[in-house]
């Protein structure tokens, strides 16, 4: 007989920048996403705007970052990777 307890899968925490809009939007400039599995970058971002759906608007023109570089695929992503979502900006 065991007394051993069933191993406890730990949730994965992905840490989130926010920046412009979202930032503003949110009222903060991390946003944290847990998960029982690993996301790829479609699926935090469909996570992030179905928690914030007044953003959803913004959706097609934001640009997942990872480890500081623009991501022109669908990055799978690990909690460690350093995570941004940036929104069209603009200046003067």
């Amino acid at each position: 007989m065991s007394d051993s307890a069933p191993a406890v899968r730990r949730a994965l925490d992905y840490r989130v920048h926010l920046f412009a809009v979202l930032r503003e939007k949110t009222g903060t400039d991390i946003w944290t996403c847990s998960s029982e599995t690993p996301l790829s970058g479609s699926q935090l971002l469909g996570r992030f705007f179905e928690a914030h759906p007044a953003l959803s608007a913004m959706r097609s023109v934001t640009r997942l970052a990872v480890n500081q570089a623009f991501c022109l695929e669908d990055p799978q992503l690990d909690p460690n990777d350093e995570i941004a979502l940036i929104p069209p900006v603009s200046g003067g």
